[in-house]
């Protein structure tokens, strides 16, 4: 059974004029029962003595400027990479909707997404970040391999993050502060070296239980190999090896479309769950409810609630068969083969006391009163939404195969009719 935390309400909640005053303090819970968890893996959400409205540095000395940051604030390297990696996907796209695709490695491309879309869901983000359950070796392995196949930074370096985004955000320390502006919380802040307060808060951030993890220490040490290796090498080899697919159409695809669409379906989160959306858990932070996000990072946009209640396993207060959330079904199945266990969750009194204190409780009148057969039938309807959206790149392709006449390959030179 899911682990149930119980929070005691003594403590003061921030009125909204207060939150506004201190730079968006929300707490999701200040349970004296799971302050010690929280605070020593960098769950508690909580702010700095930072001035938010504090300006970059003056550049009137600089000659020359990109978009007001000079060459020296530019990560070069990371533009560089993803400068090609998006060139190379565009093509890739191009060039799969007109020369001869395998069935195979459409098929093989709608795995691997969403296995390395797990590795960080599930495992970078749900397991290694929040630990919000516990996982068996052979899990841990798995979930490694997956999450190094997204391409999307070491283990170490993406959950010292994401704990810092946790526990000051939208502040200067925040690695991923959508206080700068859409594109920084999108993407930016992976092409800008970090700020000083980034790097000096991000040391406050406890990660022993990180850097003693034999498989996150490795992982990280010997990163851009096993990227190259799990994220290029095998990805394009399989098809060529396995069903004879063209070398550079399974690059294209496999390695090049598939890591960029990837990143960029998880970099929503950061973005446009900062910005669009609801509010109905707390209505004092910046995160949302964002229905498209969730189906295209497969159970990652329920953003308010995850900052809200960041240990709780499924990300949402709703089960998988009620709302589009891979994810959470992946680890259940996990638990149920015995791989996966101490699964954590709020019960259902804490979530509703936090919705009546600070969330909006008319927001879910009509949720509450649906029967389990309506919410079985609109959590199926959820998932077709979020299968379409989140392979989007899988189905446009095959159509407009069609409408150019193209044909698929199936087996050599057997055509899909």
């Amino acid at each position: 059974m899911s682990e149930s935390i119980e929070p005691k309400t003594t403590d003061k909640i921030p009125t909204e004029s207060e939150c506004e005053t201190t730079g968006e303090e929300s707490v999701a819970l200040k349970a004296k029962d799971v302050e010690e968890l929280a605070l020593d893996f960098g769950y508690y959400e909580t702010t700095i003595e930072i001035d938010s409205n504090k300006e970059e540095p003056a550049i009137q000395t600089a000659k020359f400027t990109i978009f007001g940051y000079r060459f020296a604030q530019i990560k070069w390297s990371n533009v560089i990479f993803l400068s090609v990696m998006h060139v190379l996907a565009v093509y890739g796209y191009i060039h799969s909707c007109v020369n001869p695709v395998h069935l195979f490695t459409l098929i093989f491309v709608i795995f691997i997404s969403s296995a390395s879309g797990f590795g960080m869901s599930v495992g970078g983000h749900r397991y290694w970040s929040h630990r919000t359950f516990k996982a068996r070796l052979p899990l841990q392995i798995i979930l490694a391999v997956l999450q190094t196949m997204t391409v999307n930074g070491s283990i170490l370096s993406y959950s010292r993050d994401h704990r810092a985004h946790h526990k000051w955000p939208a502040t200067h320390a925040d690695p991923k502060n959508p206080g700068r502006g859409f594109f920084f919380a999108h993407m930016g802040w992976w092409l800008l070296k970090k700020r000083p307060e980034v790097i000096q808060y991000g040391h406050k951030v406890p990660t022993d239980d990180l850097t003693k993890d034999p498989i996150v220490y490795y992982q990280h040490k010997l990163y851009i190999p096993l990227v190259i290796v799990l994220g290029y090498v095998f990805p394009t080899l399989l098809p060529v090896l396995a069903w004879k697919e063209n070398i550079l159409t399974a690059f294209l695809i496999c390695s090049c479309l598939r890591t960029v669409v990837v990143l960029h379906h998880l970099f929503t989160v950061n973005s446009v769950a900062h910005f669009l959306g609801d509010r109905p858990y707390d209505r004092f932070m910046k995160p949302t409810e964002n229905k498209i996000i969730n189906w295209i990072s497969m159970g990652e946009g329920n953003h308010n609630y995850h900052h809200t209640f960041p240990w709780d396993y499924s990300n949402s207060e709703k089960t998988w068969y009620e709302i589009f959330n891979p994810a959470t079904l992946f680890i259940d199945i996990c638990k149920g083969i015995g791989l996966a266990y101490d699964l954590k969750k709020p019960s259902q009194h804490t979530i509703d006391s936090v919705i009546e204190r600070k969330g909006l409780p008319e927001y879910f009148a009509s949720d509450r009163t649906r029967n389990m057969c309506l919410k079985i039938t609109i959590g199926f309807i959820d998932w077709i939404f979020g299968l379409l959206f989140a392979k989007w790149p899988v189905w446009t392709i095959a159509i407009i195969k069609i409408i150019l006449g193209q044909r698929l390959i199936v087996l050599d030179n057997t055509f899909l009719e």
